[in-house]
C-alpha cells in the first residue's frame, strides 16, 4: 500500500452498524492508521482496534460538522433502514444528518464522500429485472425509507460540493452480524409465520457483507479514476437468486421449518395496506407485512452491476449458492482486498 493511501484521514459514518462496522474492521485490517468512526453509544471494540471513536449526533448540524473535520475521505453509511415508522425520524437521520456531513465536509475541504444508498430509490412498484442506474427514482414511496433515501441521494448529487462524490446502491446486504434481513426470516420461520407471497419464481439480488464492503473500498482504492466519481452504483453479487428457493436452503441449513403457507401477490399487498391502517390507528408496534414488503417479497427485483464493474473495479466474490458455513463465519478475512491497495 503506498504511503499516500495509507495517510488517508478517513471517517466511516454508523460506525457501529452492519455495513460501516465491518468497513471499520477492514479498514483496521487493510493497515489504515487513520481511522474514524461515528458512534452513538459507547464503542470499546472499535477503541480496542486502534480506530478514533467520534461520538456524535449526525442529525445535529454542529455534531456532524464537527465531525467532519481533518478528514480527507468520508463513508457514509448512517442511516434508518426498515420498512415502517414515522416520516419525521427517517429524515431526521437518512436526509438532516446526509445534509450536515455535506456541508461539514464543503468547509472543512474533504477530498472524497462515498453515500450509501439503496436499490430502492429506484422501486417503482413493479418486478423488474436486471435494471441499470439509469432508472429514474421512483414516482410513488411506498415509506419514509423509500422516500427519504431519494430525498438523500439527491442531496449528494445536487450541486457542485467542492469534493467528488458516489452513491452506492447495495441489494438486501446479509452475512454474519446480520441484524435485520434473515434474523426476521428466522424469527417468522420458528413462529409459524412465514408465509410465502406470490408464485415462488420471482428473482432477486443479495450481496453478502463481504462484497457490501468490498465495493466501499473499490471506491477508495479507485478514487484516482475521475470518470467513476459523480456516479450512482448498483451492488450486489451479480447473481439473481430465486428468494423463495434460497430462502428454503437457508431454513433447512438452519434446522427451521419450511414455508408451507402463500398468498397471491395481489392479496398479500392489500392485507399488507390494511395492516398498516390498523398499525396506524393503534400507534404502536410494526405490522407484520406492508404493502412495500408485500412486493418485496413477490416481485423480482435483479439489478446490472456492469458499470460498477467497468467504472470502479467491482468484482463480487461471495457466490450466494456458495456454503453457507463459509459465508456465514464469524469473522471475514479482510487481508483479501489486500491486491486492491
Amino acid at each position: 500500500m503506498g504511503q499516500e493511501t495509507r495517510s488517508l484521514r478517513i471517517l466511516v459514518t454508523g460506525g457501529q452498524g452492519f455495513l460501516g462496522g465491518n468497513l471499520v474492521r477492514a479498514l483496521v485490517a487493510l493497515g489504515f492508521e487513520q481511522v474514524a468512526a461515528t458512534v452513538r453509544r459507547e464503542a470499546p471494540e472499535l477503541s480496542q482496534l486502534g480506530v478514533e471513536v467520534v461520538g456524535a449526533d449526525l442529525t445535529v448540524a454542529e455534531q456532524a460538522i464537527a465531525a467532519t473535520r481533518n478528514r480527507d475521505f468520508i463513508f457514509h453509511t448512517a442511516a434508518r433502514a426498515g420498512v415502517w415508522g414515522d416520516y419525521q425520524s427517517y429524515h431526521a437521520i437518512n436526509v438532516e444528518a446526509t445534509r450536515n456531513l455535506l456541508t461539514g465536509a464543503s468547509q472543512h475541504g474533504a477530498r472524497y464522500f462515498v453515500h450509501t444508498s439503496s436499490p430502492s430509490v429506484t422501486f417503482q412498484g413493479v418486478s423488474a429485472e436486471l435494471k441499470t442506474e439509469t432508472e429514474p427514482y421512483g414516482r410513488r414511496p411506498l415509506n419514509p425509507y423509500c422516500a427519504t433515501k431519494i430525498e438523500a441521494e439527491r442531496l449528494v448529487f445536487e450541486k457542485d460540493w467542492g469534493f467528488k462524490v458516489m452513491a452506492l446502491r447495495p441489494h438486501l446486504i446479509y452475512g454474519p452480524g446480520d441484524p435485520h434481513l434473515l434474523p426476521r426470516v428466522y424469527e417468522a420461520a420458528r413462529r409459524g409465520r412465514l408465509v410465502r407471497v406470490g408464485n415462488g419464481l420471482n428473482q432477486v439480488d443479495v450481496t453478502h457483507i463481504v462484497d457490501a464492503v468490498g465495493s466501499q473500498l473499490g471506491a477508495l482504492a479507485h478514487r484516482e479514476r475521475d470518470e467513476m466519481w459523480g456516479e450512482a452504483y448498483f451492488i450486489s453479487s451479480g447473481v439473481p437468486v430465486r428468494l423463495w428457493a434460497w430462502i428454503a436452503h437457508l431454513l433447512q441449513w438452519r434446522g427451521l421449518p419450511p414455508v408451507k403457507r402463500c398468498l397471491p401477490v395481489s392479496l398479500a399487498y392489500g392485507l399488507g395496506a390494511l395492516l398498516e391502517i390498523l398499525y396506524r390507528l393503534k400507534k404502536t408496534g410494526e405490522p407484520p407485512l406492508t404493502r412495500f414488503s408485500a412486493l418485496q417479497l413477490g416481485l423480482s427485483h435483479t439489478f446490472s452491476i456492469e458499470k460498477a464493474r467497468r467504472r470502479m473495479g467491482y468484482a463480487p466474490r461471495v457466490h450466494p449458492y456458495s456454503p453457507f458455513p463459509e459465508q456465514f463465519q464469524e469473522e471475514a478475512d479482510w487481508t483479501c482486498f489486500e491486491n486492491l491497495f
